[in-house]
């Protein structure tokens, strides 16, 4: 597990404790949409393997988004991912998945998800993409997280803060990780 803490990504240890937690109780898959160099992947397979074993389902172009271009380290994003979770043996649980959210073929995703984790696309309208296209995949009493509801994002905290439904009840906000459970 002590890996995982120099593995580079923007999450932070708390908030990377959290998704571990909610992975570990998870009795269904998990879906992480957004992996970057896989920290956060790292910290839900850690949890899922602690917990029911759960396979983890990473989602990535692994080029980038528009707040990334130009940046170095998007030539080899795809290669720090795999390197990093095999280096700490996961390759098992993780099934990664390389293409758009919202242009991959949804038969790839299982059917019922335990914890859907949204760190994809930072805009308003990615981010409500995501959502409305796999939570209605999690299961009554799963959870989905959303990272960066902050103001540097505000897309994303203009979701989380005016578009979650009713039936989605916040669980915890810490630093910029927001979690709900689906309730009703």
């Amino acid at each position: 597990m002590m890996s995982v803490l120099f593995t580079p990504g923007y999450l932070s240890v708390l908030e990377g404790w959290i998704l571990y937690r909610y992975a570990k109780k998870t009795p269904f898959p998990i879906v992480e949409i957004g992996s970057w160099v896989g920290r956060s992947t790292l910290f839900l397979a850690h949890g899922s393997l602690d917990g029911h074993g759960q396979k983890v389902y990473a989602i990535d172009t692994w080029l980038g988004s528009e707040e990334h271009e130009g940046m170095p380290e998007l030539v080899t994003l795809e290669e720090k991912f795999d390197h990093n979770i095999a280096s700490c043996g996961f390759d098992a649980p993780v099934v990664k998945i390389r293409g758009h959210s919202q242009e991959i073929d949804m038969s790839c995703i299982p059917s019922k998800i335990g914890f859907l984790f949204i760190d994809g696309s930072h805009d308003y309208n990615g981010v409500k993409a995501d959502f409305n296209r796999f939570s209605p995949r999690v299961v009554h009493g799963g959870f989905v997280a959303f990272h960066d509801v902050a103001d540097y994002a505000p897309g994303v905290k203009a979701f989380v803060e005016n578009e979650m439904p009713e039936e989605w009840d916040l669980e915890i906000h810490a630093n910029s990780l927001a979690v709900f459970r689906r309730c009703r």
